[in-house]
């Protein structure tokens, strides 16, 4: 996720579904939805000018080829490099445990998933540990999506797996 220096849509000026109650913690998380709402919205429009620069129709055949192209950009090929696709699991915490990480790491990528859960990032918050391309041996994180795992070789299960022990340890530590 994006996130901006400043609130596009502050968390005072929040228009709450009538479900949620009225919260500072609330409004927060509902202003960085439609923070990241925007920011989907622009990236959307730029990629339709892209296309249109390109002579291309949206249509569903290229609006698919520009999403498999924008993966393909940001996650290795599987014949070229073992990898394991996106391995980790976005973490859901409550508010109060929210809360302490926001104090914490005030950029957190996170969105509200329910009146009580917040879903956080997980490839936010292993870029942040700093494995982010990180290499043992043949054992690795990918230097362009920290989710994941890779293969530049003879790397066994138990090296991936102790990889990703090590990643969880140090992201819950």
């Amino acid at each position: 996720m994006l996130w901006l220096p400043r609130r596009i849509v502050p968390p005072g000026k929040v228009v709450l579904p009538p479900y949620h109650p009225d919260t500072p913690v609330i409004r927060e998380n509902w202003s960085r939805y439609f923070d990241n709402l925007f920011l989907m919205d622009k990236w959307v429009g730029e990629k339709l000018r892209e296309l249109e620069e390109l002579g291309c129709e949206p249509s569903i055949q290229t609006i698919s080829r520009a999403v498999i192209n924008i993966r393909q950009s940001k996650l290795p090929d599987p014949s070229e490099i073992g990898n394991s696709g996106s391995f980790f699991k976005n973490p859901v915490v409550n508010h109060s445990q929210y809360r302490e990480l926001e104090l914490a790491y005030p950029g957190i990528a996170s969105y509200p998933i329910s009146e009580h859960e917040i879903k956080l990032a997980a490839g936010w918050l292993i870029e942040q540990a700093g494995w982010k391309g990180y290499r043992k041996g043949d054992a690795g994180v990918h230097n362009k999506q920290a989710l994941v795992l890779v293969n530049y070789g003879k790397a066994r299960g138990a090296e991936i797996k102790a990889l990703a022990e090590a990643i969880q340890a140090s992201v819950y530590s």
